[in-house]
């Protein structure tokens, strides 16, 4: 018997919180007294021009448009949501929809539009930052 080509397992979250830390949290973070969110905002939007992630997003889009892969902003969307997510490049997985518009489909190279770690890590440090009054962390 062969193994399955698709392993997509749906997991409980290991410790869901409890539902008035939940409303605890929201609360503290979109109050008017905490700016965590508008810092937090701030902050990823530098983070990604600085790293260029923003205009990776840009070229990304215009190769899906051009090639043809993508015909509606929809799809665009939904295709550079999933690779952002850290899905595999299209050119590593097998296969392929091979169509080219506009001579632009035989390079095999796509823009990387995966989510920067130090993006991702800013981000949880500031949310970190702003929950501390409200939450104690461990380790």
């Amino acid at each position: 018997m062969s193994p399955p080509t698709s392993l997509a397992v749906s997991l409980p979250a290991p410790n869901p919180l409890p539902p008035f830390l939940l409303t605890t949290i929201n609360t503290h973070l979109l109050t008017q007294t905490t700016p965590a969110i508008t810092t937090l905002q701030t902050a990823l939007l530098h983070e990604c021009q600085a790293s260029g992630w923003l205009e990776a997003v840009r070229l990304r889009a215009r190769e899906l448009l051009r090639s043809g892969e993508c015909t509606s902003y929809e799809e665009v969307l939904g295709k550079i949501i999933a690779e952002a997510k850290g899905g595999k490049k299209e050119s590593e997985k097998e296969g392929g929809s091979g169509r080219s518009i506009n001579g632009n489909g035989g390079s095999g190279s796509k823009t990387d539009v995966r989510i920067p770690e130090l993006l991702v890590k800013e981000g949880v440090r500031i949310v970190r930052g702003a929950l501390e009054d409200v939450v104690d962390f461990e380790g």
